[in-house]
């Protein structure tokens, strides 16, 4: 209950018709959105436990032979300190229009100058699907890893993804 509902109650007030209410729920198209919400969760997990295993071929199982993509960008220069503990490393502009090899190289390169990758998310902030096996997602990832000098880095961004099961997927 809503906090306006709560005090409403409270205060012995009614409620105008139109809120008083209860909205007629879809049961099925509610249920079909929890299981391609599900699916597109345990993917994301998957393509998470193939980049923390540095599994490439794994990862490339997961984006179509037709994507186009933007890829990590490459860091530059040294650290730069930010506070007492931290530095920010600079990096490079974003690679667009990529392909799946382009996009599974730039994935390449970042885990090839780390010496572990300790953890990698990816966390669904939004997602909408259009029609059946479809979906539109932003997603925030974040990949914990140490550089060769054993020192943490935290590596966090942000991808827009269209995406559509394959007619072998279940």
């Amino acid at each position: 209950m809503t906090r306006p509902l709560l005090i409403a109650i409270a205060l012995g007030w009614t409620l105008p018709p139109e809120v008083a209410q209860a909205q007629e729920v879809d049961r099925g198209q509610l249920e079909q959105i929890e299981d391609h919400t599900e699916s597109l969760a345990n993917q994301l997990h998957d393509l998470s436990l193939a980049l923390r295993a540095r599994n490439l071929e794994k990862l490339a199982t997961h984006f179509s032979h037709r994507m186009v993509g933007a890829g990590l960008p490459v860091p530059t220069g040294d650290l730069t300190p930010e506070l007492r503990w931290m530095s920010q490393r600079r990096l490079g502009p974003i690679p667009k229009d990529l392909d799946r090899a382009q996009f599974v190289a730039t994935w390449s390169a970042f885990l090839d100058r780390l010496s572990k990758v300790e953890d990698v998310r990816f966390k669904v902030k939004q997602a909408t699907y259009p029609q059946p096996g479809h979906a539109d997602a932003s997603i925030y990832f974040y990949v914990i890893a140490r550089d060769p000098q054993r020192q943490r880095e935290w590596a966090e961004g942000r991808a827009h993804l269209e995406a559509a099961l394959q007619p072998d997927s279940t």
